[in-house]
């Protein structure tokens, strides 16, 4: 994680899978799939469809974003580590305005955390991209409505967002791990889809922020890595790594933590 920081815009680390990363448990939840954390063909499908909707704004030929916007401003203060959220599908009833949709999700976080030990998007800043939604009702833009969300919830936070109208593609050979609630459109409905009918395409929504809690994640790394003594393993050694040059690594590690702190980031 330390070379990966020194050496990338931003590193965004997000896995579904128990144990990734030590420390954690469980696989990640979504209210609205069925999936098997065992299979790869079920995890590599939702981490490639977040992928896929994270990477949309500097992707699009127009409207995009420089990537470099998006990593400088998720990156300011030293925090090169950002977490990864998602909600898939993002639960759009039928008929239903966007801002009631998004106001619906109360007052937890609108996204699954696919980060380790994120929780909560308190930070500096976010990107939120939005796919299958096209024009609120009366009239009103879903980019002028997901604006005004994201400056309510987050008014102290630097927010930007992209609302595309093309879903996410999930017919075969996407995994069938949709609950029975979700329509063959990837609508959240009342009526239970039958169990022969898949899943088409689905609305998501994914956001990638420098969330405070990177910092507990990187902290448990340092913690978990400064355990391991590399002289009782040669393979270390073999491929050049000495003790020094690992102390340095950890050191790194730790001062990367301190990014995000309340304390040096003014939160």
């Amino acid at each position: 994680m330390s070379n990966l920081a020194n050496h990338s815009s931003l590193v965004v680390p997000m896995s579904l899978a128990p144990g990734s990363w030590k420390g954690s448990s469980g696989a990640v939840s979504f209210p609205h799939l069925t999936y098997k954390s065992q299979l790869h063909y079920h995890t590599s499908a939702i981490l490639a469809a977040v992928l896929d909707t994270t990477s949309l704004p500097w992707r699009m030929t127009s409207d995009g974003t420089a990537i470099s916007q998006i990593t400088d401003s998720l990156s300011a203060g030293g925090r090169a580590v950002a977490a990864v959220g998602a909600s898939l599908p993002f639960p759009m009833p039928p008929d239903t305005a966007l801002l009631k949709a998004l106001h619906g999700q109360g007052e937890v976080e609108p996204w699954t955390w696919l980060t380790p030990f994120c929780l909560s998007t308190r930070g500096k800043a976010h990107m939120v991209t939005l796919r299958g939604i096209a024009t609120d009702r009366g009239g009103t833009t879903a980019d002028a409505v997901m604006r005004q969300y994201l400056e309510v919830r987050y008014p102290s936070q630097l927010n930007a967002s992209l609302v595309v109208n093309s879903p996410c593609k999930v017919s075969s050979p996407f995994p069938h791990i949709f609950a029975a609630d979700i329509s063959q459109v990837g609508l959240l409905s009342g009526k239970q889809r039958l169990p022969t009918t898949g899943v088409e395409s689905v609305p998501v929504m994914t956001c990638l922020s420098s969330a405070s809690d990177i910092g507990t994640s990187l902290k448990n790394l340092h913690a978990s890595a400064k355990r391991f003594d590399i002289r009782k393993f040669h393979k270390f050694v073999e491929t050049g790594l000495d003790v020094d040059e690992f102390r340095e690594v950890m050191d790194h590690l730790e001062c990367l933590a301190e990014n995000y702190t309340e304390r040096q980031s003014g939160l």
